[in-house]
């Protein structure tokens, strides 16, 4: 199916913006519209889900009064720089806190938004709490390392042995050299013993 063409006679990505509207709405991705001074002015399901406050709770709160440490306010504020700049902060991997105060990892998708004249007037920003995902990544570099420092210590275990079979093998030829020659001995004497009887 053809998409509408818009104004500028190209075609619209989105022609039914209410059905847009409602999806970013409901999905469990967070959905968040910054104004300029870093304030909530748009929060959907998604958001309240992942971060615990509700769109009420949220609305006009800058993002270190709900989901960054006060430590983390400068590095953001660069982030919040670039963006606003359209030269950067689109995409980042860091650490959040829920209303409850709980750690949490996040992956942040921030598109600066521009008016029809080319001027920002605000950020969206697309979250998705990545906690569990960057457990198992740990826990996976975990056994990596596991099997890495495993294979090593063969690999060593394989040397020494190495360096053990020459000398193994030549006691081996040894010991069958003098067997036969101990027991030809053996077999002289009983044969001796046996002749003065």
């Amino acid at each position: 199916m053809a998409n509408p063409e818009n104004k500028e006679g190209t075609q619209d990505v989105f022609p039914s913006s209410s059905n847009l509207k409602w999806h970013l709405e409901n999905t469990s991705v967070a959905v968040i519209e910054w104004n300029l001074d870093f304030k909530v002015i748009a929060w959907n399901r998604g958001a309240e889900k992942i971060f615990g406050y509700t769109q009420a709770e949220a609305f006009g709160k800058h993002a270190t009064e709900l989901l960054l440490p006060a430590v983390a306010r400068a590095a953001v504020d660069q982030v919040w720089a670039d963006l606003l700049a359209n030269k950067g902060g689109r995409y980042s991997v860091n650490e959040n806190f829920r209303k409850d105060g709980t750690s949490m990892i996040c992956e942040w998708n921030n598109t600066p938004l521009i008016d029809e004249n080319g001027t920002v007037v605000g950020v969206g920003s697309l979250v998705t709490d990545v906690t569990e995902i960057k457990m198992r990544e740990k826990e996976l570099q975990a056994v990596n390392k596991l099997m890495v420092d495993r294979e090593l210590k063969m690999m060593e275990l394989k040397k020494v042995l190495k360096s053990l079979v020459c000398p193994l093998f030549i006691l081996v030829i040894m010991i069958s050299l003098v067997v036969p020659v101990m027991a030809a001995e053996q077999a002289v004497t009983e044969l001796a013993l046996f002749g003065e009887d």
